[in-house]
């Protein structure tokens, strides 16, 4: 793929980031890292995250897509977060190295979305991209074909503690600028976990534009989509 970089940030396979540089002929804005979803799964990878990589970097900016340790390959809780955490900070290093502008952001989509705004002191600014934001209502809504269940191998019951570290909404404020988007016609997370997660925001003072689209889950990581011009135009304020 066109100005690939394959950066690693440990020893499993699945611990990589490809590197994109934006086109020479632009003016490198920043750094984008991008954090799919799947929840949790070892199917999904971040080949789902490859248009909007290249729609990001054809616009100015350095994009690091990230991949981590999923379910059955020694991605169990935390495992899973902290993996996101090595890479972000293996990601500073590789732009400082380069002497890129010091903006780092982080898009994540469905549970991508989740381990964004849980690593949200990493970077300046989180978009979140229909985000699985409350495990223990994922978790009692079998969402995701019981996803949780099998992810987790417990339930809040037995370990609310693993639960509320796992969930985005138990640990507002964040203390950073997010731009939170859902899609009303969302068949996989309802939007109703983003519009509890913006009133949680709204009453701890965090900074959140919150914005609901006519969209599918997918649709929102689509880069062709009309939306998206908005959301670049709200990454360069940041």
């Amino acid at each position: 793929m066109v100005n690939m970089e394959i950066l690693t940030y440990g020893a499993d396979k699945s611990q990589f980031i490809q590197w994109f540089m934006p086109k020479t002929e632009v003016k490198v804005k920043g750094v984008i890292a991008l954090i799919h979803g799947g929840f949790w799964r070892q199917q999904h990878d971040l080949s789902l995250m490859l248009p909007l990589a290249q729609d990001l970097r054809a616009t100015g900016w350095a994009v690091a897509n990230i991949e981590y340790r999923r379910a059955d390959c020694g991605g169990e809780w935390p495992v899973i977060r902290d993996d996101v955490s090595m890479a972000l900070k293996q990601v500073k290093q590789h732009a400082q190295q380069l002497q890129l502008p010091k903006r780092l952001l982080s898009i994540g989509h469905s549970v991508g979305g989740q381990l964004a705004l849980l690593t949200a002191s990493q970077v300046e600014a989180v978009v979140a991209l229909a985000p699985v934001t409350d495990v223990v209502r994922a978790y009692h809504d079998k969402l995701g074909e019981a996803a949780a269940q099998a992810f987790f191998k417990t339930s809040p019951e037995k370990n609310s503690s693993l639960f509320l570290a796992a969930s985005p909404i138990a640990q507002l404020p964040l203390g950073c600028p997010i731009l939170l988007i859902h899609g009303f016609l969302d068949e996989r997370v309802p939007v109703s976990y983003a519009r509890e997660f913006n009133q949680r925001a709204i009453e701890t003072g965090d900074q959140l534009w919150y914005w609901e689209e006519p969209l599918s889950h997918q649709q929102v990581i689509d880069p062709s989509l009309g939306f998206w011009s908005r959301v670049k135009g709200w990454l360069e304020q940041r």
